[in-house]
């Protein structure tokens, strides 16, 4: 039985952690709108992975608020559809991931198809992208008894010991949208250094295209570390709950009472981590939110 001061230490953990991932992403999204000069399709992603991570820490909070109850196992209101959506937010937040990919292949390698580049082309991708969360999480609803009260952690989970809840969920939710977006990260990478051999090879290619091409480059090189990054954040903040479903499954349900509620711990920290890199990567998102913030602020170069 793990001890009270266990749980005292890990639910203070997940509220702060989720208290701040909620403001930051809340003021990455209220710049965003409220500022035209930050009205580009990347930061039109970036408010869409924002709305997807305050919905799930949301979701989250309110699972602590019965977590800490003295009733907790036997008060768990609506345990099924908290569940449901906890799957589907986290889904939306790793499928974001996977259509930032995508814009970025689109501006890397198709360009000269402009209407991959339009805002339109970014709508339905984001549309596209809620549908398919939503209907990821539908199909655990048919899987019998796919959602509990786990003791562990005094909230509502999956049932990370049941084969087929397991591996249908770290494969659709973990593995299958990270794999995509390195498979896309590497193609833009493979352009980038056939460009960069391009203007390195070439001699009689004018002065001033080489300059755009090489900018273009950096430009990319530049986006593709800042989202390996934030892809990092994720990797490592799912990590404990992958080895707690391969645990779970090789050992029957044995795996280490205290993996449960660090492996809950490991991924809101990353999510609440998320939106600070953010807000500290987007000069001109930074720049507007401390000219909101302080009167007398001096420009950051």
């Amino acid at each position: 039985m793990l001890s009270e001061l266990f749980y005292q230490i890990n639910f203070s953990i997940s509220i702060i952690a989720s208290l701040v991932g909620i403001i930051f992403n809340f003021l990455l999204t209220f710049i965003i709108v409220n500022h035209r000069k930050c009205h580009t399709i990347h930061n039109l992603l970036v408010c869409d992975l924002s709305i997807s991570s305050i919905l799930y820490l949301i979701i989250h909070l309110i699972g602590c608020y019965y977590g800490i109850r003295n009733d907790w196992y036997s008060y768990q209101p609506f345990c099924t559809l908290r569940m449901y959506l906890i799957t589907t937010t986290v889904a939306a937040i790793t499928y974001s991931f996977l259509i930032q990919a995508i814009s970025r292949l689109f501006f890397s390698i198709f360009y000269t198809h402009t209407f991959l580049l339009s805002w339109r082309t970014h709508y339905i991708l984001i549309i596209i992208k809620w549908l398919a969360s939503f209907l990821v999480a539908i199909r655990l609803l048919f899987i019998e008894d796919s959602f509990e009260v786990v003791e562990e952690h005094r909230m509502c989970g999956i049932k990370t010991h049941k084969l087929p809840v397991a591996s249908y969920s770290i494969i659709l939710l973990y593995i299958f949208p990270k794999v995509f977006v390195l498979i896309v990260y590497g193609l833009i990478l493979h352009q980038v250094c056939q460009s960069t051999h391009r203007v390195g090879s070439n001699r009689i290619i004018k002065i001033t295209a080489a300059c755009i091409s090489l900018n273009f480059v950096r430009k990319n090189l530049i986006v593709l570390r800042n989202m390996l990054i934030i892809l990092n954040f994720l990797i490592c903040g799912g990590a404990p709950y992958l080895v707690l479903i391969l645990w779970d499954l090789i050992e029957n349900g044995m795996a280490p009472r205290e993996l449960y509620f660090v492996s809950v711990n490991s991924v809101i920290v990353a999510i609440a981590m998320l939106p600070i890199f953010l807000f500290y990567k987007n000069k001109r998102v930074r720049n507007e939110a401390f000219k909101y913030l302080f009167k007398d602020y001096v420009r950051i170069d």
